[in-house]
């Protein structure tokens, strides 16, 4: 009777890994406010680090639409970010000095932002790249350095 181990190197690990309150600690100071409404709800639903990849990738894709633009952000790329982040429009106004109804009309071409708010969005879209980005990395290490099977 063979005894052959259950997991073998050709087999792939399940590496998900459940989303703690530790990575909010980890939170680069500039980003803070943008991504921890976002990472709370993470950790409250319960979601794995490779969700938060996911959610890297959709906030990246967006953000360098946004940078790329240095005149003004398309409305459609104000929504995605602000939808990428999960911060309501009344959250997204106060990061940006405009009243919720001022971020309901950029999403909705009725106006677009003035100078000032646009330095904020471009900056909101670096920052919260960045951050995610730094948080991301962690966990993929985080995920390398672990033992097998672990």
């Amino acid at each position: 009777m063979s005894t052959e181990s259950f997991e073998t190197e050709s087999q792939p690990v399940c590496t998900d890994e459940v989303l703690t309150r530790d990575l909010l600690a980890r939170i680069p100071g500039k980003a803070r406010p943008y991504l921890t409404p976002m990472l709370t709800r993470a950790i409250g639903d319960l979601n794995t680090d490779k969700d938060l990849e996911e959610q890297f990738r959709v906030l990246q894709d967006v953000s360098q639409r946004i940078l790329k633009r240095h005149s003004c952000p398309a409305a459609g790329d104000i929504r995605k970010l602000r939808k990428a982040l999960e911060i309501p429009q009344r959250i997204f106004g106060q990061f940006t000095g405009v009243s919720r109804t001022s971020v309901s009309h950029w999403e909705n071409e009725r106006t677009t932002p003035f100078p000032p708010q646009r330095a904020y969005i471009h900056a909101i879209a670096g920052d919260s790249v960045e951050g995610l980005g730094a948080i991301v990395a962690y966990l993929k290490q985080k995920r390398r350095n672990s033992p097998v099977g672990q």
